[in-house]
């Protein structure tokens, strides 16, 4: 039995290949806390594709289950989609062999090449993401260098649009965030940050411009918070593979998705694109690059 103090929730869906089955199979065990499934098996033919459990299973199941359909058709094998409880452990079944693909962020993208994995496809719809410098209006100037010596609020550490794309800015501008600034914090989330600015607890913050965007199409960047620069862009999410014989078929199967094709249109209408672009590990190289900087400086 599963221990009654654990939160995690990992769910293993199994469906079989070709077109005419529907999922028949959901392993799951039930504790007081939330659900619990044993590790993805080596075991098989099942190809198996991994993703954060950030939403409920119904909603990654149907979001999913067309691109799985349609992945085991071409490949000619049962699928299987497993729910990580993050990103760290998606690079845990890469090491392990336990999956044979996965979509994940910029910066787990980069560390897959440690554990036999390497980058496939990104959406050709919103590949490249930015990042807006937020600030009060107190601060009229549009230019980051007027912030020397003042308070800046990056989002999570980890957080591949509101840490590492802004940090490769400031990087092409000649900034050191630990030298420049006289206090760096991480927001949990965006509100947070928004709160810091708004409160004076920060004077600049970094926010994806996706949603910063998003807000202020529908008014609702709140009040004293404004937009001050905005970064390149970046790539963050790609799909990641196993890097074996099997790449360039799945590369292929990815490629092929087309809107001329109806069958393929509920796999593109779920992940909001017209179609997949090849992608390479050279493609995360300044990200990976600031990345690595920042990383052996905490170590020292």
């Amino acid at each position: 039995m599963p221990n009654q103090n654990q939160s995690d929730a990992r769910i293993l869906r199994r469906t079989p290949a070709g077109p005419i089955f529907p999922a028949l199979l959901a392993l799951i065990v039930l504790s007081s806390c939330g659900v619990q499934l044993e590790e993805p098996s080596t075991a098989g033919n099942a190809f198996r594709l991994a993703v954060v459990y950030d939403q409920g299973e119904e909603v990654l199941t149907q979001y999913y289950q067309p691109l799985l359909d349609y992945l085991g058709n071409r490949l000619g094998r049962p699928t299987e989609l497993v729910l990580a409880s993050d990103h760290a452990e998606i690079l845990d079944f890469f090491d392990k062999r336990q999956i044979d693909i996965a979509y994940v962020d910029g910066a787990t993208t980069i560390d897959a090449a440690n554990v036999g994995a390497i980058a496939l496809a990104v959406r050709s719809q919103i590949a490249a993401v930015a990042t807006y410098f937020l600030s009060s209006p107190d601060h009229s100037t549009d230019s980051i260098l007027d912030f020397k010596g003042l308070r800046m609020a990056f989002g999570p550490e980890e957080s591949t649009d509101s840490h590492w794309i802004p940090r490769v800015f400031l990087d092409d501008s000649g900034i050191n965030p630990e030298e420049f600034f006289s206090e760096i914090r991480y927001a949990e989330s965006l509100d947070q940050t928004f709160d810091w600015i708004r409160s004076g607890v920060v004077d600049i913050g970094a926010a994806p411009s996706l949603f910063v965007d998003a807000l202020i199409a529908t008014d609702g960047l709140p009040p004293g918070v404004v937009r001050m620069a905005r970064s390149a862009r970046h790539l963050n999410y790609a799909w990641v593979v196993r890097d074996n014989a099997l790449r360039n078929e799945i590369l292929d199967a990815f490629l092929s998705l087309t809107r001329s094709n109806p069958d393929h249109i509920p796999i593109l209408d779920a992940h909001n694109t017209d179609g997949f672009l090849p992608v390479a590990a050279r493609d995360y190289l300044e990200l990976g690059r600031v990345r690595s900087e920042f990383l052996r400086g905490q170590t020292r």
